[in-house]
């Protein structure tokens, strides 16, 4: 329940309240790999960055099989800069348990944009064709373009 509270209260744009949810939470089940996910988004939400890549590494740990917590801990990485290879090494493990998931093909995608311009523009099309319509991908989609266009 206190999870589910966390989720509401970040939802909401309540980080800091959030956290405290997922503490309760996890006070109650330390392992508790869904909660300990949440708490890094929320502490990356609030600028605590490397605490929060600290907590989806120990949830992606604890739950391997998770692959919003797996998607999670690759934007993280890929907001890095400097672990974008292990990001996408992350955003393939999510998508190996969910291949249709779009959202992970456009966050993967994104990741790439930075090394690989070619990967990034079949994730995005990848995403496109589960998804069509979905707006995030387009607009990526069309910066890929418009970056090989000047190129």
């Amino acid at each position: 329940a206190a999870n589910n509270l966390g989720l509401a209260l970040a939802a909401m744009g309540e980080p800091l309240q959030a956290i405290e949810a997922y503490a309760v939470a996890l006070a109650h089940e330390a392992n508790h790999a869904k909660a300990l996910g949440n708490m890094g988004m929320a502490m990356r939400a609030i600028g605590l960055h490397a605490e929060g890549v600290a907590l989806l590494q120990t949830a992606v740990e604890l739950a391997p099989l998770d692959s919003k917590n797996l998607n999670n801990l690759a934007l993280a990485l890929s907001k890095d800069g400097t672990t974008v290879h292990e990001a996408v090494r992350a955003f393939d493990q999510a998508l190996a348990l969910e291949p249709d998931e779009h959202t992970y093909w456009n966050n993967k995608g994104a990741a790439l944009l930075a090394i690989d311009a070619r990967a990034a523009e079949h994730c995005f099309q990848r995403a496109l064709e589960l998804a069509p319509g979905y707006k995030s991908a387009m607009a990526n989609l069309q910066l890929v373009h418009n970056y090989s266009a000047r190129s």
